[in-house]
């Protein structure tokens, strides 16, 4: 079965916090949750691969998890998907983050795909694009919380 996750993540270099949102969507149901990292945040792209790790793990405690073969994520960070996918050429910032997310992947042998979706583009009638905006807002709410 394929699961979609759509991610977005806010920081505040300033307070050092950050905001997560994800939205699953899956043949179960959609899945929408967000909220304040519990650690401090010290770069973007630290905040972006916690809030993918954050929805991996939310998805691991379903119940028909075991039937999830692969995971598409659409985020926002090229920084995040060059980083996962181990391209290290291409990033510029390291952090922790990376091995939590491939200790989940490795765990479960599901197939990983990530893909860019360009963030605060206009048009919020390509469902892509609405589902990266409400992230975009509701991780900026979570910040704040």
């Amino acid at each position: 079965m394929l699961v979609t996750i759509n991610t977005d993540a806010s920081w505040c270099p300033k307070e050092k916090v950050g905001g997560y949102a994800f939205w699953i969507s899956s043949p179960w149901g959609k899945f929408k949750k967000y909220g304040k990292f519990k650690s401090k945040i010290h770069d973007c792209t630290k905040a972006e691969m916690m809030c993918i790790a954050n929805a991996i793990y939310y998805l691991s405690k379903k119940p028909f998890y075991r039937e999830v073969k692969r995971i598409i994520i659409n985020t926002d960070s090229l920084y995040s998907i060059n980083y996962i996918n181990s391209q290290k050429r291409n990033v510029k910032r390291w952090n922790k983050a990376r091995g939590k997310i491939k200790h989940l992947i490795n765990l479960n042998g599901i197939e990983l795909e990530l893909r860019h979706v360009k963030a605060h583009t206009e048009d919020l009638s390509k469902p892509r694009v609405y589902v990266n905006d409400w992230c975009d807002r509701m991780s900026k709410k979570g910040r704040k919380l």
